[in-house]
């Protein structure tokens, strides 16, 4: 009950140390293309299905990000991807429709 009481003078009182940050040290380019890309994704999931378009947006933020490994990339992205619709689809038994693995015969 404390927690509540304290995390809600955090909320509404003001915090004395504030911070200062510097404007030209922030990189408003990447955040400007990794949204570009989110709406890009969001844009296509249906259309493509979960497992290409989430890999392709994965592989794609790293490198924007910075990351220049290509095989780390693609390890962090499409495995990754590839187990977590597994969980989904053959554990929990969550159906998630995807027209690329069906096309090419993966699911049905």
């Amino acid at each position: 009950m404390q927690d509540y009481f304290f995390s809600g003078l955090k909320l509404i009182l003001p915090d004395l140390n504030t911070i200062k940050v510097e404007h030209k040290s922030l990189e408003y380019k990447k955040t400007g293309i990794l949204i570009l890309i989110a709406i890009i994704y969001g844009a296509t999931i249906l259309k493509v299905g979960y497992f290409l378009t989430t890999s392709l947006f994965l592989f794609v933020s790293y490198y924007f990000l910075g990351e220049r490994r290509w095989i780390l990339m693609f390890l962090l992205s499409f495995p990754f991807v590839a187990a977590f619709m597994y969980l989904l689809h053959g554990i929990l038994d969550i159906y998630l429709r995807d027209p690329f693995l069906q096309s090419i015969g993966v699911m049905g």
